[in-house]
């Protein structure tokens, strides 16, 4: 499916996984922004300016013998919306199995 055509199928789907995670998500499952920074072995301040701030850019994240990742970036949300203790950001994903199941 293209993206014109999912757009006119679907054109209220409000959460994305990055383009190309779809192998990851199927072998690890759908992880929460705090578990793929375990993962990725993200720590200190670092980690704060991805976990507990408002994140106006995506940020892609690196570890040996994984493959890159992405946090996405939270462009819809104020910087009020965002509190500061946040901890738990959960990614969604609209796959192409539950695209079809959509359309039955």
């Amino acid at each position: 499916m293209d993206a014109a055509t999912l757009v006119t199928r679907f054109p209220r789907l409000w959460h994305m996984a990055e383009d190309g995670s779809w192998p990851s998500i199927q072998s690890k499952g759908l992880l929460s922004t705090s578990s793929l920074l375990n993962l990725y072995k993200i720590s200190g301040a670092e980690r704060s300016a991805i976990e507990a701030r408002h994140r106006p850019q995506s940020v892609p994240i690196d570890y040996k013998g994984l493959p890159r990742a992405v946090v996405r970036d939270q462009k819809p949300m104020s910087d009020a919306a965002v509190p500061a203790s946040q901890q738990h950001v959960i990614l969604l994903a609209f796959d192409r199995p539950t695209i079809q199941a959509a359309e039955r």
